[in-house]
């Protein structure tokens, strides 16, 4: 007997029922499809921000003070670090520009020669990576920023620049000055590369370098070369490493205190707390996707089973005269679920339309009410068709078992009885 004829004759001519299934197998497909492709898209929005936030590794000594990089050569080795960024703070002294005067709290009467007019310059292999403009108090208006490969650039504040009419490739001359010997460095030449905005929390020392509108950043190579120092002499404030994911900075920073160094003598920080606090809502929320998914998976497959049993005792005469033809048991099973596989496939076309229009609605009002909207859009993972397709297929495959599961529950009485007691129930 063709069960695929049997199949298909019924579902056409029981239009009522076959609606009913139909809107089942749509709701529980499109409700699948909408929590793997969220469950997917915040795996993704989780590795995003880890990479907005800027959470990286830092390595300082405990009184401040600068140290040689090549006692951290063996940083290299270790395979989750993807950048090391060197930051050497020091105090320069501007040759042919005045810095920006203003009022301090603090009065130095004995301020010597080597520290008046002086700026805060902050070496940099990478510019935006640096904690004041990755987090949003300077902002870049003009110009590129320092990248690994800058020479004798510099980046100036607006307020600098306007004061001394300055603009973009125009030269500065500084002279570095050591605070401890006062020692005053050769005069190198940078060139304005970028101009930025902003205000950072200023710390009062007396001198011009404490004001935000004096602060300079100019590429690290520049730096050292201006200190006299080679490959092997590099020295630096503070190193900061980067990895692509919160696995591998877990990963590298117990593999970091695991370095034969004397780690007495400096620090090794975690600069994660931005993450973290966007983590945590994104965590609750994965927690509430999978709840949901798990219960759709269950509460579809007992809906459709209490159906099926409910439909099956009205098909009970259909299923007696089968069994007394020699239909076997295992056929008849097939052709119910096969039923139900044909009704599944206009149920998934209406189920992805459905399913990717509320996709892009959660991915992107939900998301961004529980992130910060102005970097919801750099968090929010590309979704294309070949990934929409893909969470489809999943949830479809979800659905085919749950179909299974339910015939074979709804069938169990079949199954478990002889079909002689079949055949004498009807009579």
């Amino acid at each position: 007997m063709n069960i695929q004829k049997n199949a298909w004759a019924y579902i056409t001519r029981k239009k009522h029922r076959t609606f009913i299934i139909f809107l089942i197998l749509m709701f529980i497909l499109t409700s699948l499809f909408t929590c793997l492709t969220i469950l997917n898209a915040s795996q993704q929005i989780e590795n995003n921000v880890f990479k907005i936030s800027n959470s990286s590794l830092s390595i300082t000594k405990n009184d401040s003070s600068s140290f040689a990089m090549k006692d951290f050569e063996q940083l290299k080795s270790i395979k989750e670090i993807e950048d090391i960024n060197p930051e050497y703070q020091s105090l320069a002294k501007l040759v042919d520009h005045q810095v920006i005067e203003g009022e301090q709290q603090i009065f130095r009467e004995d301020t010597p020669e080597q520290l008046s007019n002086v700026v805060d310059v902050q070496a940099t292999n990478d510019s935006q990576r640096d904690l004041l403009f990755s987090s949003g108090v300077f902002t870049l208006v003009a110009g590129q920023p320092i990248q690994s490969d800058s020479q004798h650039h510099v980046l100036v504040h607006q307020a600098f620049a306007d004061k001394n009419g300055l603009k973009l490739n125009d030269t500065i001359r500084l002279q570095l000055v050591d605070t401890e010997s006062l020692n005053v460095h050769e005069t190198m030449e940078y060139t304005i590369s970028g101009i930025f905005t902003g205000k950072k929390q200023e710390s009062y020392t007396g001198l011009s370098s404490d004001f935000s509108e004096n602060t300079f950043f100019v590429d690290y190579q520049t730096s050292q070369e201006q200190l006299r120092l080679n490959k092997d002499q590099m020295i630096t404030n503070k190193l900061t490493l980067h990895t692509d994911s919160v696995e591998n900075l877990e990963s590298a920073h117990e593999q970091i205190k695991n370095l034969p160094i004397d780690w007495s003598k400096y620090e090794v920080e975690k600069n994660d707390k931005a993450f973290q606090k966007t983590l945590t809502a994104l965590q609750s929320m994965q927690q509430i996707i999978e709840i949901v998914t798990n219960a759709m998976i269950l509460g579809g497959l007992i809906v459709l089973s209490l159906i099926l049993v409910l439909w099956l005792r009205e098909r009970i005469y259909e299923i007696g005269i089968f069994l007394a033809i020699g239909m076997s048991k295992k056929v008849i099973i097939s052709q119910f679920i096969l039923e139900l596989l044909l009704v599944s496939l206009p149920a998934a076309v209406l189920s992805f339309i459905l399913g990717w229009q509320l996709n892009q609605f959660f991915l992107t009002d939900f998301f961004n009410s529980i992130t910060n909207e102005s970097i919801g859009s750099q968090m929010l993972p590309i979704e294309n068709i070949g990934d929409n397709l893909t969470h489809f297929g999943m949830a479809y495959g979800l659905l085919l078992v749950i179909i299974f599961l339910a015939v074979m529950l709804s069938c169990s009485i079949i199954l478990l009885k002889k079909p002689k007691t079949i055949l004498s129930e009807i009579s």
